[in-house]
Protein backbone atom coordinates (compact mmCIF):
# COMPACT_ATOMS: atom_id res chain seq x y z
CA UNK A 1 0.00 0.00 0.00
CA UNK A 2 1.00 3.47 -0.88
CA UNK A 3 2.57 5.38 1.86
CA UNK A 4 4.60 8.63 2.82
CA UNK A 5 4.54 8.10 6.34
CA UNK A 6 6.61 6.24 9.00
CA UNK A 7 7.25 2.72 7.54
CA UNK A 8 6.11 -0.84 9.99
CA UNK A 9 5.79 -3.95 8.64
CA UNK A 10 1.87 -4.37 7.70
CA UNK A 11 -0.11 -6.63 6.18
CA UNK A 12 -3.69 -4.89 5.90
CA UNK A 13 -6.79 -6.39 4.61
CA UNK A 14 -9.99 -4.61 3.87
CA UNK A 15 -13.27 -6.04 4.81
CA UNK A 16 -16.29 -4.99 2.40
CA UNK A 17 -19.69 -5.70 4.68
CA UNK A 18 -22.48 -7.10 3.06
CA UNK A 19 -24.81 -9.04 4.75
CA UNK A 20 -27.68 -6.48 5.74
CA UNK A 21 -31.14 -7.29 4.04
CA UNK A 22 -31.25 -4.29 2.56
CA UNK A 23 -35.16 -4.02 2.34
CA UNK A 24 -35.86 -0.38 2.09
CA UNK A 25 -33.58 -0.56 -1.40
CA UNK A 26 -35.67 -3.68 -2.66
CA UNK A 27 -31.91 -5.30 -3.87
CA UNK A 28 -28.71 -5.91 -2.15
CA UNK A 29 -26.74 -2.66 -1.60
CA UNK A 30 -23.68 -3.80 -3.13
CA UNK A 31 -25.43 -4.25 -6.51
CA UNK A 32 -26.89 -0.58 -7.01
CA UNK A 33 -24.80 1.75 -9.11
CA UNK A 34 -24.70 5.24 -9.08
CA UNK A 35 -25.32 5.30 -13.20
CA UNK A 36 -26.59 3.11 -15.49
CA UNK A 37 -24.00 1.35 -16.85
CA UNK A 38 -21.33 1.97 -14.45
CA UNK A 39 -20.27 -1.07 -11.80
CA UNK A 40 -21.77 -2.00 -8.72
CA UNK A 41 -21.09 -0.38 -5.38
CA UNK A 42 -19.08 -3.75 -4.36
CA UNK A 43 -17.13 -3.63 -7.47
CA UNK A 44 -16.36 -0.31 -6.85
CA UNK A 45 -14.77 -0.50 -3.35
CA UNK A 46 -13.27 -3.86 -4.03
CA UNK A 47 -11.35 -1.72 -6.86
CA UNK A 48 -10.44 1.23 -4.34
CA UNK A 49 -8.77 -1.34 -1.94
CA UNK A 50 -7.27 -3.61 -5.06
CA UNK A 51 -5.41 -0.43 -6.51
CA UNK A 52 -3.93 0.62 -3.29
CA UNK A 53 -2.39 -2.72 -2.86
CA UNK A 54 -4.83 -4.02 0.09
CA UNK A 55 -6.31 -7.66 -0.07
CA UNK A 56 -10.12 -7.55 0.37
CA UNK A 57 -12.78 -9.62 1.63
CA UNK A 58 -16.17 -9.14 0.77
CA UNK A 59 -18.80 -11.14 3.45
CA UNK A 60 -22.07 -11.33 2.38
CA UNK A 61 -25.22 -13.27 2.57
CA UNK A 62 -25.03 -16.92 1.39
CA UNK A 63 -28.40 -16.20 -1.35
CA UNK A 64 -26.47 -13.63 -2.63
CA UNK A 65 -23.00 -14.94 -2.96
CA UNK A 66 -23.07 -15.97 -6.80
CA UNK A 67 -24.66 -12.68 -8.18
CA UNK A 68 -21.84 -10.80 -6.06
CA UNK A 69 -19.21 -13.17 -7.75
CA UNK A 70 -20.38 -12.36 -11.07
CA UNK A 71 -19.54 -8.15 -10.07
CA UNK A 72 -16.39 -9.25 -8.69
CA UNK A 73 -12.79 -9.44 -10.27
CA UNK A 74 -11.46 -12.72 -10.49
CA UNK A 75 -8.10 -12.23 -8.51
CA UNK A 76 -5.53 -13.96 -5.91
CA UNK A 77 -6.36 -11.07 -3.88
CA UNK A 78 -9.82 -11.02 -3.26
CA UNK A 79 -11.70 -13.50 -1.47
CA UNK A 80 -16.20 -13.40 -1.31
CA UNK A 81 -17.19 -15.30 1.73
CA UNK A 82 -20.44 -16.05 2.36
CA UNK A 83 -22.49 -16.13 6.20
CA UNK A 84 -25.80 -15.70 7.38
CA UNK A 85 -28.05 -12.63 7.08
CA UNK A 86 -27.51 -9.54 9.23
CA UNK A 87 -26.56 -6.05 10.28
CA UNK A 88 -24.45 -6.94 12.75
CA UNK A 89 -21.35 -5.28 11.32
CA UNK A 90 -18.90 -6.27 14.39
CA UNK A 91 -19.74 -9.88 13.87
CA UNK A 92 -19.02 -9.46 10.03
CA UNK A 93 -15.34 -8.37 10.92
CA UNK A 94 -15.18 -11.22 13.47
CA UNK A 95 -16.27 -13.74 10.23
CA UNK A 96 -13.19 -12.22 8.12
CA UNK A 97 -10.85 -12.54 11.17
CA UNK A 98 -11.70 -15.94 11.87
CA UNK A 99 -11.75 -16.78 8.44
CA UNK A 100 -8.00 -15.43 8.00
CA UNK A 101 -7.56 -17.55 11.20
CA UNK A 102 -8.51 -20.77 9.91
CA UNK A 103 -7.09 -20.19 6.08
CA UNK A 104 -3.48 -19.01 8.10
CA UNK A 105 -3.52 -15.80 6.65
CA UNK A 106 -1.01 -13.34 8.10
CA UNK A 107 -3.01 -9.89 9.23
CA UNK A 108 -2.20 -6.67 10.83
CA UNK A 109 -4.73 -4.40 10.07
CA UNK A 110 -8.57 -4.58 9.11
CA UNK A 111 -10.53 -1.96 7.38
CA UNK A 112 -13.71 -2.09 7.85
CA UNK A 113 -16.46 -0.72 4.98
CA UNK A 114 -19.69 -1.05 4.72
CA UNK A 115 -21.01 -1.82 1.03
CA UNK A 116 -22.87 1.00 0.81
CA UNK A 117 -20.46 3.77 0.76
CA UNK A 118 -18.77 3.90 -2.72
CA UNK A 119 -18.05 7.33 -3.09
CA UNK A 120 -14.64 6.93 -0.49
CA UNK A 121 -11.63 8.36 -2.54
CA UNK A 122 -8.34 6.34 -2.96
CA UNK A 123 -7.00 9.86 -1.36
CA UNK A 124 -8.83 9.64 1.99
CA UNK A 125 -7.61 5.57 2.17
CA UNK A 126 -3.95 7.02 1.64
CA UNK A 127 -3.95 9.20 4.26
CA UNK A 128 -6.30 6.84 6.36
CA UNK A 129 -2.89 4.41 5.79
CA UNK A 130 -0.52 6.89 6.49
CA UNK A 131 -1.74 7.68 9.67
CA UNK A 132 -2.60 4.08 10.77
CA UNK A 133 1.33 3.68 10.23
CA UNK A 134 2.41 5.91 12.72
CA UNK A 135 0.42 5.24 14.87
CA UNK A 136 -0.15 1.29 14.04
CA UNK A 137 -1.33 0.07 17.83
CA UNK A 138 -5.04 2.85 17.46
CA UNK A 139 -7.97 2.63 15.79
CA UNK A 140 -7.93 5.28 13.28
CA UNK A 141 -11.20 6.28 12.62
CA UNK A 142 -11.92 9.37 9.94
CA UNK A 143 -14.36 12.63 10.23
CA UNK A 144 -15.86 14.69 8.04
CA UNK A 145 -17.46 18.06 9.96
CA UNK A 146 -16.94 16.20 13.09
CA UNK A 147 -19.04 12.79 12.13
CA UNK A 148 -17.60 9.80 11.92
CA UNK A 149 -17.45 8.00 9.09
CA UNK A 150 -15.55 4.53 7.43
CA UNK A 151 -13.03 2.75 6.33
CA UNK A 152 -12.36 2.35 10.13
CA UNK A 153 -8.78 0.83 10.53
CA UNK A 154 -8.37 -1.92 13.27
CA UNK A 155 -5.29 -3.24 14.70
CA UNK A 156 -6.16 -7.29 14.58
CA UNK A 157 -5.30 -7.15 18.16
CA UNK A 158 -8.43 -5.49 18.39
CA UNK A 159 -10.29 -8.27 16.67
CA UNK A 160 -8.99 -11.12 19.39
CA UNK A 161 -10.94 -8.85 22.19
CA UNK A 162 -14.04 -8.20 20.59
CA UNK A 163 -13.83 -12.35 19.97
CA UNK A 164 -14.40 -12.76 23.49
CA UNK A 165 -16.76 -10.03 24.20
CA UNK A 166 -20.10 -12.03 23.23
CA UNK A 167 -22.22 -8.94 24.39
CA UNK A 168 -20.94 -7.03 21.08
CA UNK A 169 -21.39 -9.96 18.30
CA UNK A 170 -25.23 -9.08 17.72
CA UNK A 171 -24.95 -5.43 17.40
CA UNK A 172 -23.42 -2.19 15.29
CA UNK A 173 -19.55 -2.11 15.14
CA UNK A 174 -19.93 1.31 16.68
CA UNK A 175 -20.81 -0.09 20.39
CA UNK A 176 -17.76 -2.20 20.28
CA UNK A 177 -15.73 0.76 19.23
CA UNK A 178 -17.32 2.72 22.46
CA UNK A 179 -15.35 0.50 24.25
CA UNK A 180 -12.23 1.94 24.48
CA UNK A 181 -9.70 2.99 27.32
CA UNK A 182 -10.67 0.41 29.81
CA UNK A 183 -8.33 -2.69 31.28
CA UNK A 184 -8.61 -5.55 28.64
CA UNK A 185 -10.52 -2.70 25.98
CA UNK A 186 -9.75 -1.00 23.14
CA UNK A 187 -7.22 1.43 23.13
CA UNK A 188 -8.45 4.76 22.30
CA UNK A 189 -9.24 6.00 18.60
CA UNK A 190 -7.89 8.03 16.39
CA UNK A 191 -10.32 10.40 15.24
CA UNK A 192 -8.90 12.21 11.79
CA UNK A 193 -10.74 14.97 10.27
CA UNK A 194 -10.34 14.54 6.48
CA UNK A 195 -11.37 16.80 3.63
CA UNK A 196 -13.65 13.50 1.79
CA UNK A 197 -17.59 13.45 2.39
CA UNK A 198 -17.47 10.22 0.87
CA UNK A 199 -16.81 8.64 4.39
CA UNK A 200 -19.66 9.24 5.75
CA UNK A 201 -22.28 9.31 2.28
CA UNK A 202 -23.92 6.29 2.66
CA UNK A 203 -27.32 4.97 0.62
CA UNK A 204 -28.82 3.11 3.25
CA UNK A 205 -32.48 4.40 1.66
CA UNK A 206 -33.60 5.40 -1.70
CA UNK A 207 -33.88 9.06 -1.42
CA UNK A 208 -30.17 8.98 -0.35
CA UNK A 209 -29.52 9.29 -4.14
CA UNK A 210 -30.99 12.36 -4.38
CA UNK A 211 -29.18 13.64 -1.08
CA UNK A 212 -26.08 12.29 -2.60
CA UNK A 213 -26.24 14.22 -6.19
CA UNK A 214 -26.98 10.68 -8.16
CA UNK A 215 -30.11 8.79 -9.04
CA UNK A 216 -30.45 5.44 -8.34
CA UNK A 217 -29.74 2.27 -10.71
CA UNK A 218 -30.72 -1.71 -9.61
CA UNK A 219 -29.41 -4.36 -11.54
CA UNK A 220 -28.27 -7.67 -10.79
CA UNK A 221 -31.32 -8.59 -7.97
CA UNK A 222 -31.30 -12.08 -7.05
Amino acid sequence: MRSSGESVPRRDRAVIMARGLSARMGVPKGLLRLSSNGPAFVRIIADLYLNAGLPVDVITREETFEVYRRELPECNELRLLPAEAGGDTALTLLIAWRSCLAAGIPCSHFWAHPVDLPLVTANAVDLLGDLSRREPDRIIRPTWKGIPGHPVILPVDTLAVLDVQENFHTGPLRDFLSTTGGPGMLPRQVMVEIEDPGIIRDFDRPDDFSRNGTAPHKKGAP
